[in-house]
């Protein structure tokens, strides 16, 4: 076959040997070039998207510091939020909150009683009957010491009377000139609870 192929004319050999050239460069072509230009089409396409990403995600880059403050002022206003209507009870703080501003006022908490807690949607009330004495003026002073708490304190059901129409304690002070019973509440938040389920 060789010596046939040497027989033939330039011209047939030249030809020849283009169309193997031809048919060796498309197979290398096709299996070797093609995958990777496939390849880097893909990867091409990659990068653009995250270059795209990029660029999207640049803008907010100078806010991050931004965001950053504002997690801080959530943070501080969510622990004022606490200390207004707290996660748990704290019977015992509020109590004490009740006997301390009763002595900053100069009047005397004589009773202190826990009544039943209702719960509602989204926070508890704790309420407390108390019974108080002192001047007239000592008793507002120790009902607006206490709207000034950070806590929220509610007083209902205030009832008032005069020391000189009987009073349970003694020895009274001698400016103690009224005797108030009222309701004091406080209250405590929590998650929002399920509605019942229907009955059938």
């Amino acid at each position: 076959m060789l010596e046939k192929l040497n027989q033939q004319p330039l011209a047939v050999k030249l030809t020849i040997a283009v169309v193997l050239a031809a048919i060796l460069g498309g197979a290398g072509y096709y299996f070797m070039v093609m995958p990777i230009l496939d390849k880097n089409k893909v990867d091409a396409a990659t990068l653009a998207a995250k270059q795209k990403e990029n660029d999207e995600l640049r803008a907010f880059e100078s806010k991050v510091a931004d965001l950053d403050r504002q997690i801080i002022a959530l943070k501080q206003q969510l622990e004022i939020q606490k200390k207004i209507v707290p996660d748990d009870k704290d019977a015992d703080k509020f109590i004490l909150l009740l006997q301390d501003t009763a002595n900053d006022s100069g009047i005397a908490l004589r009773s202190l009683q826990a009544k039943n807690v209702v719960n509602r949607e989204y926070y508890t009330e704790v309420p407390f009957a108390i019974e108080i004495d002192g001047s007239y003026y000592q008793v507002v002073n120790y009902f607006q010491k206490l709207s000034a708490q950070t806590r929220i304190v509610n007083v209902e059901g205030l009832t008032m009377k005069s020391i000189g129409k009987g009073g349970r304690y003694s020895p009274y002070a001698p400016t103690d000139s009224v005797i108030v019973n009222a309701t004091a509440k406080t209250f405590f938040s929590h998650e929002a609870m399920a509605p019942a389920p229907a009955k059938k």
